[in-house]
């Protein structure tokens, strides 16, 4: 672990930093290629790491309408995709968005989604070993790593995002405001209570990370506090049994919206860009089977993802909606949303945010001995 984890990155930097990355230069044209698609056309506008994210979301928008050299779609046949969709896939909003409201573009690719839901990246896993599923996902990174520990024909083909979905948030009545609250708490001897899940869980992984994070460790200056139901975990802290819990951020808002507590953390402040969250996999015997299949795929969700960034309100208002359509969020939280996780849709790997994972995977017990981070993903489909 080097001092490079320590380096604290804002949303500006870490943005401009994988957009660098990916292209290989500031140039817009770097994200078209993984994002918008063969479909973009040229772009020639340059953009600084100085210029951010919304020069940017304009410059993709600007060439995706100005695009108008027109070129004749080739003649597809039908195929058919066993999609194994994680519940908590289905939890980070624009996901769900991809596949259960843009129909047309499945048509254009003639693609047949056999669509299944199941909880968590360890069944998904199984779906797709057993030959139940072609693709899985979104299914968490660190999850597909330990996954690979078994079974190293997995393959990532799509990383669907850069940084962190978990913040942190204490009680309403709680006397912690920042991270340097907690730190000196720890200093003075108290321990700070945090409540997740179950062991093994994300919110759990998230605990383990914030005591490293904080310079202690889970049972020394952190107490993890297993509860259950995300509604006793909130319930605890309300009370103020627990300081505080590690949840993604639209639950976190809606909370902060009902006086249930305040967001004082966002992991995304220690990792910047140098994290990947969630993917979609596969495994190489389809890959060398039906490579076909996969590309599609992939060129699937780079058009929802381009629709959505070219119809900001119908996105929120999908998030809107009430379950099962949306996942009844305010518009506050949605718009919140949308404008902090939906640029994040890039597709490339980034090796940095891999190495983060890797290591912090074998520091929570997610992993024990995963295969070097180069041999979990291909870039074929990109």
């Amino acid at each position: 672990m080097d001092n490079s984890h320590k380096r604290v990155y804002t949303r500006r930097e870490a943005i401009a930093k994988s957009i660098a990355g990916i292209a290989g230069a500031a140039v817009v044209a770097g994200v078209g290629g993984y994002l918008l698609g063969s479909s973009a056309g040229a772009v020639t506008k340059t953009v600084t790491a100085q210029q951010g994210i919304q020069t940017v979301i304009r410059t993709l928008l600007t060439t995706v309408r100005e695009t108008t050299t027109v070129t004749a779609e080739p003649r597809l046949e039908p195929i058919n995709i066993k999609f194994t969709n994680t519940q908590g896939g289905r939890g980070t909003a624009p996901n769900t968005l991809i596949h259960e409201n843009r129909k047309e573009l499945a048509e254009k690719y003639k693609i047949n989604f056999n669509y299944n839901v199941v909880e968590g990246t360890g069944a998904a896993v199984k779906e797709l070993v057993e030959g139940r599923a072609d693709i899985i996902g979104p299914a968490t990174v660190a999850g597909l790593a330990a996954a690979m520990e078994q079974n190293p024909q997995i393959k990532i083909v799509y990383f669907v995002d850069i940084g962190v979905y978990t913040t942190f948030m204490v009680g309403p009545n709680s006397p912690y405001k920042s991270l340097s609250d907690l730190r000196e708490a720890i200093r003075q001897g108290k321990k700070i209570r945090v409540g997740y899940s179950r062991p093994g869980s994300l919110s759990y992984t998230y605990t383990v990370i914030l005591a490293h994070i904080l310079g202690t460790k889970l049972g020394e200056g952190v107490e993890g506090v297993a509860l259950g139901a995300i509604d006793a975990i909130v319930a605890a802290t309300v009370r103020g049994e627990v300081d505080g819990f590690p949840w993604t951020p639209d639950v976190h808002w809606r909370l902060e919206e009902e006086g249930k507590g305040r967001v004082i953390y966002s992991f995304s402040e220690y990792f910047g860009s140098k994290w990947h969250e969630l993917c979609f996999a596969t495994t190489e015997q389809i890959i060398r089977n039906n490579p076909e299949m996969i590309s599609r795929f992939v060129n699937y969700w780079r058009d929802v993802t381009r629709y959505y960034l070219l119809n900001r309100e119908e996105a929120i208002s999908l998030m809107m909606a009430q379950p099962p359509k949306g996942f009844g969020m305010s518009k506050n939280v949605a718009e919140r949303y949308y404008s902090t996780y939906l640029v994040n849709y890039v597709g490339a790997p980034i090796r940095e945010a891999l190495a983060n994972v890797d290591f912090f995977a074998k520091l929570t017990g997610v992993a024990k001995n995963p295969p070097p981070i180069d041999q979990w993903y291909t870039t074929q489909f990109l």
